[in-house]
């Protein structure tokens, strides 16, 4: 069924949106800048422990991104 929306209705609806895909971007940005970390504190020859104690990164998650690097 097709429903007619008032502009008012088509710009609340589009800044929830815009909101939303701010706060994932965020959320992504947050997480690669802490892998970034992770990878250089891996280069550096920190414990994984370390690591993500300090990153808060998962085990595996580390894991995963050393075996990319091949150290």
């Amino acid at each position: 069924m097709l429903t007619l929306t008032t502009p008012l209705e088509e710009t609340v609806a589009y800044k929830e949106l815009v909101a939303i895909g701010e706060k994932r971007g965020e959320k992504r940005g947050e997480k690669n800048t802490q892998i970034e970390v992770a990878l250089r504190m891996l280069k550096k020859g920190f414990e994984l422990k370390t690591i993500c104690e300090l990153t808060g990164i998962s085990l595996e998650e580390v894991q995963k991104e050393k075996l990319r690097m091949k150290l």
